[in-house]
């Protein structure tokens, strides 16, 4: 999701918030603790994934990532600015983790099913690591369930889609 806002009448400020991994991509710039901003390389964008998203995930958090871009308007209308253009070379300012508790009806709703011969699986637009913690705290998951390369039991959305298409292919 973005927002702009008019500075004045030569400059614009947007504002966009979404899934990290989104708007990491998005980023070629970060803004430190002490408000200074420095290039955000690949090398920098893996280790806030490895030390940021990852540590909230595993503890059931979803991330937002929040970032920002100020772009001259010289003129120009808002309203025609292409969503690439809003939404390129961002600057990203903060990620936020985000708790979305479960029902409390969940685990034991889950219970019922497995004891009638019901698998339960979970579709979710999460990262895998928040995706697990979830299924675990649900009880669709065993606690201390690892991921493996070739274990089913966590798809991301691209796999499951070329197992979909490989299996009507065949």
């Amino acid at each position: 999701m973005s927002t702009v806002w008019k500075i004045d009448e030569n400059n614009a400020r947007v504002f966009v918030k979404g899934a990290t991994e989104v708007i990491l991509e998005k980023s070629t710039r970060i803004m430190s603790k002490d408000g200074k901003i420095k290039t955000l390389d690949q090398d920098l964008a893996q280790s806030i994934m490895n030390n940021v998203v990852t540590p909230f995930a595993k503890k059931a958090l979803r991330t937002i990532a929040i970032a920002y871009k100020d772009i001259p308007m010289r003129g120009r209308d808002i309203e025609k600015i292409s969503e690439e253009e809003l939404e390129d070379k961002l600057v990203l300012i903060a990620i936020a983790g985000i708790k979305d508790p479960l029902r409390p009806e969940i685990p034991g709703a889950v219970r019922k099913c497995r004891g009638a011969g019901i698998t339960v699986r979970m579709v979710t637009g999460d990262i895998p690591e928040t995706a697990i913690s979830i299924a675990i705290q649900a009880g669709i998951l065993e606690p201390g369930f690892e991921r493996t390369p070739d274990s089913y039991a966590v798809l991301e959305g691209k796999n499951f889609r070329q197992l979909v298409i490989s299996v009507l292919i065949f």
